[in-house]
């Protein structure tokens, strides 16, 4: 069976992730084989993450 993945892009998003690069993303995946929806859908939202520079240590 095919399956779609539909996101709401316009709550919050939460710390972690970008809201304009959300605002960007299309309203849904698919249709599709659930396992190939469901990887376009995830590989989206972690290319949507804030970049976070990590922090340096004392020395």
């Amino acid at each position: 069976p095919l399956v779609c993945i539909y996101l709401n892009k316009y709550g919050k998003v939460g710390p972690h992730l970008d809201h304009q690069r959300i605002q960007q993303l299309p309203d849904h995946f698919g249709p599709g084989r659930a396992s190939s929806v469901l990887q376009q859908c995830v590989q989206a939202c972690v290319g949507s993450l804030l970049t976070i520079k990590p922090q340096s240590s004392p020395a």
